[in-house]
């Protein structure tokens, strides 16, 4: 049962995506992707900025457990369901969003550089908002306890702590190759 189930959240998760691509391709996709890290200087800044370790810390922390404490409270309601759905969809549009905006700028390297961007701190992320999404999801069939909690909270502080150490330095190798 729960199986069928998460080829629904998946399917969620892929329209998002869908939609991310066709909102690309159909009204903003110059705008967007000639901006941030798609921008054609951005890589040449990249290179030669130094990054300040306690700032791009705290940068990450707020980024990374902001969300999760929104969906958390999210989770608390009793429009769980509905929020969580909607925080998928999100999700995916910006996937969607992000991937195209690299194939627009950068071609199939720009999946690539992609890729390279999300990995590997983006697993461990995946990882812990899949184990708060799906307990908030199937509620009441799954319920948080303190198992979830201690692989929830390992798995957020080892992904910042691979973003912030291993992420500048691969994005950077992948950079020089683009």
């Amino acid at each position: 049962m729960i199986k069928n189930q998460s080829r629904v959240v998946i399917l969620i998760y892929m329209i998002g995506f869908l939609l991310g691509i066709v909102y690309m391709n159909m009204s903003a996709g110059e705008y967007i992707s000639s901006m941030g890290i798609f921008n054609r200087n951005f890589a040449e800044q990249f290179q030669k900025t130094d990054i300040k370790g306690v700032q791009y810390l705290g940068y990450l922390v707020r980024l990374r457990v902001l969300p999760a404490i929104i969906l958390a409270l999210i989770g608390m309601t009793r429009f769980r369901r509905i929020g969580s759905t909607v925080f998928l969809v999100w999700t995916g549009i910006l996937c969607g969003v992000y991937f195209t905006c690299a194939v627009m700028n950068h071609g199939v390297s720009g999946v690539l550089f992609c890729v390279v961007g999300l990995l590997p701190h983006m697993a461990c992320y995946l990882f812990a908002y899949g184990i708060l999404f799906m307990t908030i999801f199937f509620y009441p069939k799954k319920q948080w306890n303190y198992e979830k909690t201690i692989a929830f909270c390992l798995a957020i502080c080892m992904g910042i702590a691979l973003e912030y150490k291993a992420n500048p330095i691969l994005v950077k190798m992948i950079l020089k190759r683009i």
